[in-house]
């Protein structure tokens, strides 16, 4: 561990001489599921933000800025509801484009009011609670306050199935001297209802992570905070966060950004027509693995040291045209250990897991997105867990592969303000799985890339409709299917458990139990002052031939 640690601290160092520290932009980075990457999205269809390479996020405020402030806000194709939208955006991100190497700001902003005997104290710049500016600093502080609740029927029990979570919290970010900027959200959680929560103390829960049972509920923290330093074409982080490459909407592929953020150092820099990205985590193995266990001679009963698992992975993203950019990757998970294999940047990660002896689970795959025409796109993704190539076009079980194909149009038909969606994810049986537990492609239990996890498919169509900056609605359909282990029976439905001696190794697809969902959902979202949601969503759900509606209400202020 000191070794690794020195070696982090040199590769700092290298970063920090290696460009002129005249170039630096102090920035943080932007939370992956920010509103700003929908409205990019929708420009980059438009034509109005060419090399804006969004394949993968997060990206920089700074970055989201100089993509802001490039847009033509005379282009005949963008909407009112499309200019109210950027020229908020450009108001929330005023503090983060730079000019001449110089922070802009000015007082202007989307809270237009302010009670006299707070002037002066809140609201200052218009756009956060707090905010404090100087030559070489700034600092930003926001309450994030949320109210959910999901009111439907239990499918498995027949009863109510409601649920309803509280969160409070806060986020603070901003810059320190010309390199360096911080972002800290924290949030307390608590989930309610009329579910049976376990008797356990320490548990997980889908999406969640860890979390504390108190029996009639539970509680959990969603806290996630990094430093950034900038330099020139480099930017290094160190915190806690997450990472989504591709461009699908129900979940990508390889990272989705679905479930609990891990602790990660990343290393993102661009140059040409290329994004490259590095990033070592560390994630947490559910259920835990013993490394060994001893007798505490402090207590009565023994105890034992958990392995740690980790994981290192790598992204090149090209424009190869002005039409097409595609994304290539490689991920790896092993436990137990820090191998110094996994943390070099440009090392050929499945080469590497080879010559370690393939004890450990090497992933790759490519992404891409083709603009058909004018505000029309096809994308997509090819995931490779495990491929065995003599057997291609079988059910070989070795053959652990994954596709999800997709189109995106935005005004279809000339409807101003409209997009459409449509997008078919497959997922074969064993992806994601590993013969060693403490390498399954999971954190907290929780597949890292798509969350239908193995043995499964699903075709998502969405059309949404923006009525103003405010309002915006969506009418989505999902059919949703999973073949799932059958009691004593493994077909490589779970992504927690690998291939056993005695398993089937011909994987047919959707063998098993088979469980087929069809949901369609209808949502819309008021925004009743800045960053203030009230949001409104109904779910008729079908699972199996048994029929539920589902109801959701929410109100969140810095969601």
């Amino acid at each position: 561990m000191m070794r690794c640690s020195l070696a982090v601290l040199v590769f700092f160092g290298l970063v920090m001489l290696s460009a002129d520290v005249s170039a630096g932009e102090a920035t943080s980075y932007l939370p992956v599921s920010h509103r700003a990457y929908d409205f990019l999205e929708r420009m980059e269809h438009l034509g109005v933000l060419p090399e804006a390479r969004l394949g993968a996020k997060p990206i920089t405020r700074a970055e989201a800025a100089k993509l802001l402030y490039g847009i033509p806000k005379q282009s005949d194709w963008l909407t009112d509801v499309d200019l109210d939208e950027l020229n908020y955006l450009l108001a929330e991100f005023k503090n983060d484009f730079f000019g001449n190497n110089r922070l802009s700001w000015d007082d202007r902003g989307p809270v237009k009011h302010v009670p006299n005997f707070l002037n002066g104290f809140v609201y200052r710049n218009r756009r956060n609670l707090f905010s404090a500016n100087g030559d070489t600093y700034s600092l930003y502080l926001d309450p994030v306050i949320v109210r959910e609740a999901s009111l439907g029927t239990d499918h498995a029990a027949g009863g109510d199935d409601n649920v309803y979570t509280y969160a409070n919290g806060f986020k603070i970010r901003g810059t320190a001297s010309e390199h360096v900027g911080f972002h800290i959200d924290v949030r307390d959680s608590k989930e309610f209802g009329s579910r049976d929560y376990s008797d356990e103390t320490i548990v997980t829960m889908p999406g969640r992570g860890w979390v504390s049972s108190k029996g009639d509920h539970v509680e959990f923290d969603e806290t996630s905070a990094h430093l950034a330093y900038s330099n020139g074409p480099f930017n290094v982080m160190y915190g806690r966060g997450k990472n989504v490459w591709g461009r699908g909407k129900r979940g990508t592929l390889a990272l989705s950004g679905y479930g609990s953020p891990y602790d990660m150092f990343r290393l993102e820099t661009g140059f040409w027509k290329l994004k490259f990205i590095f990033f070592a985590a560390e994630i947490e193995q559910h259920p835990a693995v013993a490394n060994y266990y001893y007798n505490d001679p402090m207590s009565s009963g023994s105890d034992s040291v958990m392995v740690k698992k980790r994981m290192s992975g790598h992204r090149v993203e090209l424009d190869l045209t002005d039409r097409i950019n595609i994304g290539l990757y490689e991920n790896v998970v092993y436990g137990g250990r820090w191998d110094w294999s996994y943390l070099n940047p440009v090392m050929f990660l499945k080469g590497a897991e080879h010559t370690n002896g393939d004890h450990d689970n090497a992933v790759m795959g490519m992404d891409f997105r083709v603009m058909v025409h004018h505000a029309h796109s096809l994308y997509g993704e090819f995931f490779i867990d495990d491929i065995t190539t003599t057997k291609l076009g079988t059910d070989w079980y070795g053959n652990k592969l994954a596709y999800q194909l997709g189109t995106f149009l935005v005004m279809p038909f000339g409807l101003r303000d409209v997009d459409a969606r449509l997008e078919y994810t497959r997922i074969k049986p064993w992806v994601y799985t590993n013969r060693l537990k403490y390498n399954t492609y999971t954190h907290y239990g929780d597949v890292l890339g798509s969350p239908l996890g193995p043995n499964s498919d699903e075709v998502f169509m969405q059309f949404r409709k923006r009525f103003s900056r405010r309002i915006h609605t969506a009418l989505s359909f999902v059919r949703r299917r999973h073949g799932a282990n059958p009691d004593g029976v493994n077909v490589g439905g779970d992504p927690l458990t690998g291939y056993r001696d005695g398993d089937s190794k011909e994987a047919e697809f959707l063998a098993g139990d088979l469980a087929v969902s069809k949901q369609v959902s209808f949502d819309m979202s008021y925004e009743i002052f800045w960053e203030l949601f009230a949001r409104i969503g109904y779910t008729y759900d079908d699972l199996n031939g048994d029929r539920t509606n589902i109801y959701r209400f929410s109100l969140g202020l810095n969601q």
